[in-house]
């Protein structure tokens, strides 16, 4: 299942490009281009796999969690 906010990877190696998913209504998904990689054309039937836009594991997101209220707590 396609998530706005989510990042798609579209083909492999030196041609792969990631976009962003702006927004998606039915079967029309809008992104943004030349969010990372290389911004170029891709071939009908190349590879597409979508990742999550937040990379952190649980662990990772405590660490961010702790240091934010590390930062906040004297304010």
């Amino acid at each position: 299942t396609l998530l706005a906010g989510g990042i798609l990877t579209i083909d492999t190696g030196v041609n792969a490009e990631n976009v962003s998913i702006s927004s998606l209504s039915g079967t029309t998904v809008t992104v943004v281009r030349d969010y990372g990689g290389h911004n170029t054309s891709h071939p009908a039937g190349v590879p597409v796999a979508q990742s999550d836009f937040i990379h952190l594991n649980a662990h990772g997101l405590q660490v961010i969690a702790d240091a934010l209220a590390a930062f906040l707590a004297p304010l």
